[in-house]
Parts: structure tokens; sequence; C-alpha cells
């Protein structure tokens, strides 16, 4: 390409890296087929890399770059705002994403900023407008689980991860990583994609740099009881209870309590000051590891803030105290002299807040996403337990950010759909919902009633639509059957008041997930063939790369089929008002229809399912339909099992669902 566009300076700066070291890197380099949308016609097969390219890879990047910025640039500028529901998520891990083993000795390679640009273009197959990437901050090695220790464990939330900086470009300057990302985002606002970033505030890193200025801002154990440290529990230890008022009167007046409390101390600056001193100015870059040397004590571990939650403590990060004392509610439980600690209760600061806030704290928070916006251009930001920050905090955070970008999209990380109208309020844009539970349970009698009622009508703010997370077992693992799988992909793309989300890995088939943090045992970490390279590995802590020379290819025409046709009726779909709920069939056995309506053109959708697995279900539309909307006599089928069509039936005609079938029904035209 010989003119890049004076809208990416940090795309053309990338592109003259790449060209002025084509041929410098090596013959011996491979990518997936699949990474090939460009056509590069440079690459070689190898018949021990099958379906693999040898490459040039500087150039064969730069090619894959040039045809993205071929396809874009008439795209709306970013920063404008349509409805939310109008748009689709790709969700990503950078370092996973594009990972691979470029090289003959089969070590995996980081994925980077420069890789998950070029493959942008794939995203657009469908028809997706924000890219959403898992935190891509500074993290630790220290405490850290598995090879690569999890992104959740920030060291420095103001410094981009130095692995995700592509040593094609050459040596890592630091301002080189920062051009890096600048070009990513610079080429997903070309292509019409808004980038969102995933932040978390509640933790940190065991050895955050925050230590270093702030040792007060953390809490502090012996070092001793870190090997088996855990939040305290009530009754049998596995059901899980929701902290209330009721359950910390029964937790702090626990037999165990006493004892927990007691691994707690203070911060090493309070313990001696002089000696803190002297081990803050020798410590070099393993701070945290002199202190557990000088004062035999370090950061406490953080663990769920739900009471009995059945997952190990977070060995790698710990809470940050927003408060400088306890709630109110439990001030009568604590002895006077009490080092500070934290609880359940201290971890759901939405719930127990303090009355002393450490201020300085907050205010670094608050200045982190205006330091992406204004440095880096993103355009939204997903907070990571949102729900158990700060009412009032979450709320200048807001303010802060939105000052900088009225526009900036806000995504809480709430689950209970119930709890939207609170997000909405307190400025968030969307939430995470846990429509993947619903999914789970496709086949049970009250499915439509759980999804719709208590997940996507029970927001008044957009849902996140997803069957599967970054932290849920994968779709393709729950639903091991095409026809169940193919159900759920296709309901997602259709249902009301929802943003349809795809998690990488998803349109792969990938079975493999990527943590074992929500509805799943450590048993789900190893259910790949155990001759899989990847088995046993997760991406959150793990080299891992997905499976892109997999040969299956249906769910991805799924994917792109069904949201294509969404797209052609998102006039339609995108406007929860013209969402026409069945309630008489909201416990109906195994139809669940999604019927949309716009009176003002006279035009609908009915989406119907057949959710039994092994029997066939009839639909008579002119019987089924709801009453506020017309059917007319004819109506056009325009999706089946057999994919996208286009052929008119009677109204009045049965039209037969096979097991798990979906149909969408054009009407009113």
């Amino acid at each position: 390409m010989n003119q890049v566009p004076d809208r990416v300076p940090n795309v053309r700066l990338v592109l003259e890296i790449l060209h002025s070291r084509k041929g410098a890197c090596g013959a011996d380099w491979f990518v997936p087929e699949r990474w090939n949308h460009a056509a590069y016609r440079g690459g070689t097969a190898d018949p021990g890399r099958p379906g693999e390219l040898r490459v040039d890879p500087c150039d064969f990047f730069a090619a894959c770059i040039e045809k993205a910025l071929r396809e874009g640039g008439t795209a709306q500028e970013p920063g404008g705002r349509k409805r939310l529901t109008e748009s689709v998520i790709y969700g990503m891990l950078v370092r996973s994403f594009t990972a691979w083993p470029h090289h003959d000795a089969g070590e995996v390679c980081s994925g980077t900023f420069l890789k998950t640009m070029a493959l942008l273009p794939l995203l657009r197959r469908y028809g997706v407008d924000i890219v959403y990437l898992l935190p891509v901050f500074s993290c630790s090695d220290r405490y850290k689980k598995g090879r690569l220790g999890s992104p959740y464990a920030i060291k420095d939330i103001y410094k981009l991860d130095a692995a995700l900086h592509d040593p094609l470009l050459g040596e890592d300057t630091g301002e080189l990583l920062e051009a890096e990302f600048q070009a990513f985002v610079e080429l997903c606002h070309w292509l019409g994609m808004k980038v969102v970033l995933d932040f978390a505030f509640r933790t940190t890193a065991r050895d955050s740099v925050l230590i270093a200025d702030h040792p007060d801002w953390f809490c502090w154990i012996r070092k001793e009881c870190a090997v088996g440290f855990r939040a305290p529990s009530l009754g049998d230890g596995t059901t899980t209870r929701e902290v209330n008022d009721e359950t910390l009167r029964e937790l702090y007046t626990s037999s165990q309590t006493p004892t927990y409390l007691a691994q707690f101390t203070w911060s090493p600056d309070r313990i001696d000051p002089d000696r803190w001193a002297s081990v803050r100015a020798s410590a070099g870059d393993d701070l945290l590891g002199a202190i557990e040397d000088q004062f035999g004590i370090t950061t406490a571990p953080g663990f769920s803030p739900v009471i009995n939650d059945q997952q190990p403590p977070w060995t790698d990060a710990t809470y940050l105290r927003f408060y400088h004392d306890n709630a109110a509610q439990v001030g009568k439980y604590v002895a006077d002299g009490q080092a500070p600690f934290v609880m359940q209760d201290s971890a759901s600061l939405s719930k127990y807040p303090g009355a002393k806030p450490t201020e300085e704290l907050w205010r670094y928070v608050e200045g982190v996403m205006p330091h992406y916006r204004t440095h880096f251009g993103i355009d939204g930001a997903r907070i990571d337990m949102a729900h158990a920050m700060p009412a009032e905090h979450n709320a200048s955070i807001v303010r802060r950010i939105r000052e900088v970008d009225p526009k900036f999209l806000l995504w809480s990380e709430e689950f209970d759909c119930g709890k939207g109208a609170q997000a909405g309020r307190d400025g968030f844009d969307l939430i995470s919902g846990y429509t993947y539970y619903d999914y789970k349970r496709i086949h049970d009698a009250d499915f439509a009633r759980s999804i719709l009622d208590n997940g996507f009508l029970a927001s008044p703010i957009p849902v996140v639509a997803s069957v599967e997370t970054p932290d849920t077992p994968r779709s393709a693992l729950g639903h091991p059957d095409k026809a169940s799988l193919r159900l759920i992909l296709t309901l997602n793309s259709f249902m009301p008041n929802a943003v349809p989300f795809i998690n990488s890995g998803q349109e792969l088939l990938e079975v493999q997930p990527m943590n074992l943090g929500l509805d799943n045992t450590e048993d789900g970490r190893f259910v790949l063939p155990p001759g899989d390279p990847m088995a046993g590995r997760l991406a959150f802590f793990d080299p891992y790369c997905l499976h892109w020379t997999s040969g299956d290819t249906w769910v991805d025409a799924v994917l792109q089929e069904t949201l294509r046709l969404r797209r052609h009726y998102l006039s339609l779909l995108g406007d929860p008002g013209n969402f026409v709920k069945q309630e008489d069939l909201l416990h109906h056995g195994n139809l669940t229809m999604l019927c949309y309506h716009d009176s003002t053109y006279i035009d609908g959708l009915v989406v119907a399912a057949n959710r039994s697995l092994t029997t066939e279900l009839s639909l008579r539309l002119a019987l089924e339909h709801p009453a506020t909307i017309p059917v007319g006599k004819e109506v056009k089928i325009v999706y089946d099992a057999h994919g996208p069509c286009r052929r008119s039936v009677s109204s009045t005609d049965d039209v037969l669902l096979s097991p798990c079938e979906v149909v969408v029904i054009e009407i009113g035209k």
C-alpha cells in the first residue's frame, strides 16, 4: 500500500518497520492458514505442518494490515453513539488470541498487539464493532499461577504488559510498545470498531508497585500464614451464602474468626519506620521479597466475596484498602487495636463501605481510565468486580471519565440482571448478566422464562448475551451435540435487549477453558486429549494457543450467518421496544418464540425454536403469534436448519421444526 492515511500515524510506523525488516526474521516461520485473510501469496505449505503456511512474517503481517486499511475508512468515526443493542462484542486475551508455535522448536510464542491488529478483518465477518480486551497491563510473576501468571495480577495498571510487544518490530524501547497499542486502536477505529479494556480496580498484584509509596493501602499477614490462607466459612463450608447483616453476625461470632484475624499485622512502615525506609531504599525490583525477608510479613491473598465460594484463594492478587476503617455494622465485633484486615464484608464495599475513604487511592484509580482514553484513544471499559466497589467511588470514577469523554462506554461486571437498574443509575451502559447459565439449561421447560424474565428483560440497560465467557466452561464442551450448540448460538443472535458476545476460540469449537473461575472445578482443566500440546493449560496462566488448524468450521459459519441476518433486521431487533413477549409461552415445554414488531412500518420477525432434543414440533403462525402482531396471509422463512433461505408459506400452514431447529420468519411485508 503506497499511502497510509493520516488518521493512522502509528499504523504507518508499524508498516514502515515491517517493510524495513522484510527478509530479516528467518525462513522457518509458520502461521495458521486461517490467518491468511489477505490471500498472501508468499507463503508455502509444509507437509510437516498441516494447516499452516511458512511465511516471511514481516511481509505477511504487513499484507494483512494493508488489506485492513483497504477495507476500512468509510465507517463512522469513533466516539459516535448508537444503540448498544445494535453492536456485537468480540472478547479476547491478546497474549493467547494470536499465540502460536511459529518455529520448529514448538514453543508457543505470545500473542501481541501487532499480530492481533493483523487479524482484525477476521472479526468483521461477524459484524463485530466492539473489541473487548482482557487486561493488557504490566502483571506480576510473583506467586504466579502457571508459567505466565494471571492478567488480573496487575502490578502497574498505568503500564502496558511488555510481553505484548512483538519482537518482529525490533527491541522494545517502551515507547515502541505504546506505539504498537496505539496502532492497534487506530486500526480498530479505521475498521469501525471500538476498543474496550478490562480494568480491575478492587484488587492488585501481591507485589504491586503501589507498595513502595503506600504500604498502608494493603492488608498484611504474617508470612507463615500465607500458605493455606482462606476466608472464614459458615456451616458446612460448601453452601454459598450472600453477605448480609445476618451472615456477617455469624461470621464475626464464629469460632474461626479470632484465629483468622490474628493472622493480620500492621504495614511495614508502621511496624518500624526506620527499617522500612532502609528496606525500601535497597530492595531493588523485589520490594515484597525484601519485606518478607526483613519483616516476616506479606500481603494477604484475595478470595471471592461470596461466603463459602469454592474458588481457591487468589494467591497472586490482594485486595486494596479503599477505606481506613471497617463498615459500621462490624465495628462492634472487632477489638480495639486490630490490624487492618479483609473479610467478606470488606471485599463487598458496595454493601459495606467504611466511613473514612483512602482519598489518595480513590484519586489514583479515578485517573486510570482517563489516562488510557487520552493517551491511547480507547472507547470504553469493563470494570471487573464493579459490584464490589464502593457506590460512591463508582460514581466518582464514572464522573471523571465522562468529563473526559461523555460517550465513553462503561460495562459493569454485574451478573444479576435484576440489579441492572442500579447499574444504570450508577452510570453504566451495560451489564454482564449470566446468560451462560441459562443456556446451560436450554432444554429445561422454564428456559424462556428464566433467560427473559430473570435475564434480558429484567434489566433496563442492555445485557451481554454470551453462551460462554473467559471465566466459564466452553460452550462446545457443555453442548457436545451439534444440534444443541447450533440452537443456543442461533438464539443468542436474536435475544432482546442484548449485545451478542463472542469469546475468542468459540468460533473454533474450542473446548479448553481459559480459566476455572465460574462453574468449574480443577477437573475442568483436563478436557483435551492427553496428546494435545495444550492439554492441561489455561490461557489465563499458561502459554496457550487456540486450535486454529482445526478443520471444523461449522460454528464459524453459524455465527456469520445468524449475525449477518441480525444485521439485516437491525432496525427491528436493535430497539428493545419492538420486542413482544409471549407470556403464555414462557412455560412451554419445548417452544421458544422471540417476536419483534414495528408498528410504524408494520413489519415484524418471529424467531421460533424447538428446544427438544428428540421430538419434532409443529408451529402454525396464525395461531401461535401474539395478538398484537398482524401476521397476514403469507410469511417468509428466512432461516432454518440448513441456514439462510427465503421461501414463502401460508401463515395457516404448519411449519415442522426438527429437534433443536430454529426458524426465523419475516412477517407483515
